[in-house]
């Protein structure tokens, strides 16, 4: 009995012992964020100048709830494109009534006007495309949340305070960063 008591304390030890801290943990997430930011200004191009990075506090998300969060961005991106298509699709059909009123009055569209609607009708094309990528995409993320059976994979969802200098711009905010236990950025849109 004393020693199983004996082993069990020690794996419990063991266990605390290899647990990282919040301060290590954090450090380690910074790490990450500014590996991020470098990799986008080196990308791109740009220069950079990073004056601070620093994670002020986070929570631990298993993939559903990182997936419930990319599920957000998506249909908040659904609702843009579905808004812009709406929104020029209301342009068109003005734009249509006139040209018919112009029409019946006996006047001939000038070209302009008829380059106006070419456009307007390719820029409808794309955005109902876009519309729907991303109900598809919405889609399948609901159903990888519903089959999902394991959710014991965690993430890290950070606070992360960043001041930097990117291409002459100076930016300093709060960012919400996740990153995986290898601790690497996590992308949200697929």
């Amino acid at each position: 009995m004393k020693i199983s008591a004996i082993v069990s304390l020690l794996f419990l030890l063991a266990l605390v012992a290899c647990t990282p801290t919040k301060e290590e943990v954090c450090s380690k997430i910074d790490e990450a964020v500014r590996s991020n930011i470098e990799e986008i200004a080196e990308t791109y191009q740009l220069s950079l100048e990073i004056a601070e990075v620093h994670t002020v506090d986070y929570d631990t998300i298993n993939e559903n709830q990182l997936d419930r969060i990319r599920l957000s961005g998506s249909h908040n991106r659904y609702e843009r494109f579905w808004n812009e298509y709406q929104t020029q699709k209301a342009g068109i059909e003005a734009t249509l009534d006139q040209l018919e009123a112009d029409q019946k009055k006996g006047q001939s569209p000038s070209p302009a006007r008829k380059k106006e609607v070419e456009t307007s009708a390719q820029r409808m094309i794309v955005l109902y495309d876009s519309v729907k990528h991303y109900l598809t995409l919405d889609s399948t993320i609901k159903a990888r949340i519903l089959a999902r059976q394991d959710t014991s994979k965690i993430y890290f969802y950070s606070k992360t305070y960043n001041r930097y200098r990117l291409a002459g711009r100076n930016t300093a905010d709060t960012s919400r960063y996740i990153v995986d236990q290898k601790f690497k950025i996590v992308r949200l849109s697929n």
